[in-house]
């Protein structure tokens, strides 16, 4: 009989790194040495998935592991102090290794049910569910999916009656339909904020505290080659909740929360500049004091619509550049976008007094040299405030992870940050291409005074000391990298 269920975001095995995977739609580690503090992406699935649960009568119980620091030791303790019936364990491709462990333990320890979500197992469902301690997985999302398996249990049938998952008749695995995608969002409760408690969760491109995540749609319509939810999780289909049920939930997180500030965690929330419009319309309409980031395409705006979003708060933007070679975006990574187009967009937004964050990702097929310098002169020539430069990576389920999936060795490899390099290039030279970009982006003295200049508060104060800490941290570790274009003879190859 099914009462109690634990939903688990797992331990990472790595000890002298902090896991970054809960809810985020980029799994990667960060060194502990350069950061204790832990931007995660809050969980949404689990969250909502957590209140459904509620609603139906389940006890339900939340643990992160990452987030509270407990390890596999922590967390095998509260398997023993908590006695799930049920655990629901989180999967991603770099943690994989860990996260089939804490199931094993979760139903050696308590003979609790297990069920895997998310979205490695989506992709390698029949495999992992052939494990003879996994029980089943959910395929996509799995908010509504875990009530009804749960339901199924305890009526006593089978789990044929539920779509979306994958589990064992006696000892064959069996895949049941696919689940159709939620086709309301506004079906969904909110994120249950007391159950899957929001200061666990640092959101780490905040301009000001407290600052809380919110899912405004789900989806992208375009299909750049690394992008994983939007494939995995969501076949490419986007969904938009009614903008003001959004409002609602900004509102509530000012009187309950104390809310200063909200980050859309949406995949793209300007699908279109109509979309954007009617969410700033809004704000504007109930006169919310709000200051608002969002995740944000380089096309699809203008400059009125930039100063729309200033008036309604807006604080920040994201923009997911990937490179600052034309070619590269349109032959493999697919982004249907033109540097132009961006550049606008960076130059549009700053106009209006909105800070631009832009991110990079080395290391597409095709990558070279060249191209490595290209993306370092585009960053110089546009200027954002700040930028964040990973390693590309092919997720399962991805295009580009059937590009290379011949070459995989290690699921520990699939790391955005402390990984590999999957192009011709050696990971030592991507790697010191992405530290020498921070630097000249960073340590010259035109920006270092025209940070100083920005800094209007104890809180501007503080998250740049914790910036230059991780500066210091980062190239303790690994020394000044070189100029890019230098070769690393005898390095490790890709």
């Amino acid at each position: 009989m099914i009462k109690r269920v634990l939903l688990l975001n797992g331990p990472d095995d790595r000890v002298n790194s902090v896991m970054i995977r809960s809810g985020d739609r980029w799994p990667h580690r960060l060194p502990r040495k350069i950061t204790k503090q832990v931007p995660h992406a809050y969980p949404f699935w689990f969250a909502q998935c957590g209140a459904l649960l509620k609603q139906r009568g389940y006890q339900t119980l939340y643990v992160d592991s990452i987030a509270e620091d407990l390890g596999i030791e922590g967390t095998l303790a509260r398997f023993n102090d908590e006695r799930p019936d049920m655990v629901v364990v989180a999967t991603s491709t770099p943690t994989i290794h860990t996260d089939l462990l804490m199931a094993r333990l979760a139903k050696e320890k308590t003979g609790a049910t297990t069920v895997l979500v998310d979205t490695h197992v989506t992709v390698f469902h029949r495999e992992l569910v052939a494990e003879p301690f996994v029980d089943a997985a959910v395929r996509g999302e799995f908010e509504v999916a875990v009530p009804d398996l749960a339901d199924a249990l305890n009526s006593g049938q089978d789990l044929s009656s539920v779509p979306g998952v994958t589990w064992k008749q006696a000892g064959e695995v069996m895949v049941n339909p696919d689940r159709p995608l939620i086709h309301d969002l506004d079906d969904l409760p909110w994120p249950d904020r007391d159950l899957v408690p929001g200061d666990q969760y640092i959101v780490g491109l905040r301009t000001q505290d407290p600052c809380f995540m919110v899912m405004a749609s789900r989806g992208c319509p375009f299909r750049c080659t690394f992008c994983l939810w939007v494939p995995v999780m969501f076949n490419n289909k986007v969904r938009f909740r009614n903008v003001e049920k959004v409002v609602d939930e900004i509102v509530l997180l000012q009187e309950r929360y104390g809310a200063r500030e909200v980050f859309f965690h949406d995949d793209t929330v300007n699908v279109t500049v109509r979309r954007v419009e009617e969410i700033c319309n809004e704000i504007l309409r109930r006169g919310v004091k709000i200051g608002w980031i969002a995740n944000f395409r380089g096309d699809q705006t203008t400059p009125e619509l930039f100063r729309l979003m200033k008036k309604a708060g807006c604080t920040k933007i994201l923009l997911g550049v990937e490179s600052g070679s034309q070619k590269l975006l349109d032959e493999t990574i697919d982004k249907e976008i033109t540097l132009k187009e961006v550049e606008d967009t960076i130059r549009w937004a700053k106009e209006a007094k909105i800070r631009v964050h832009c991110t990079y990702s080395l290391g597409a097929p095709g990558e070279t040299r060249e191209t490595l310098q290209e993306t370092l002169e585009f960053i110089k020539k546009t200027e954002p405030d700040d930028i964040q430069v990973s390693l590309m990576t092919p997720i399962p389920g991805t295009p580009f992870y059937e590009k290379v999936k011949h070459l995989v060795a290690d699921w520990h490899d699939f790391d955005g940050v402390s990984g590999r390099s999957w192009c011709d290039l050696s990971t030592a030279e991507l790697k010191n291409a992405m530290n020498r970009i921070y630097i000249e982006h960073y340590l010259t003295p035109r920006r270092i005074l025209r940070r100083a200049s920005k800094i209007r508060n104890v809180y501007d104060i503080k998250e740049n000391w914790r910036q230059f800490k991780a500066f210091l941290s980062r190239y303790a570790a690994t020394g000044l990298p070189r100029p890019i274009g230098t070769p690393f003879e005898g390095q490790e190859q890709a």
